[in-house]
């Protein structure tokens, strides 16, 4: 994500944000619970997640890519 490929400030800092989390629960073997919310700067955008928990634990598996040209992450549940 850049600002050189149209994609918005705001957009590319909560995709750092996001890297920057999945990256230290990697390096860091943290266990985590998975969170999906789908928002918008001014409250809950129309249609898809709004707010999903799993009560489970999940690890990071693997990580590749970069925010620049795009990432994916493999998470495992353990508990």
């Amino acid at each position: 994500m850049t600002k050189e490929l149209g994609h918005k400030p705001l957009s590319i800092s909560h995709s750092k944000e996001l890297f920057e989390a999945v990256t230290d629960a990697l390096s860091q073997s943290i266990e985590c619970y998975v969170i999906l919310v789908k928002g918008t700067k001014f409250g809950t955008s129309k249609g898809g997640v709004k707010a999903g928990y799993d009560s489970h634990l999940w690890i990071v598996e693997e990580l590749g890519g970069s925010v620049e040209k795009g990432y994916e992450f493999k998470l495992c549940r353990i508990q």
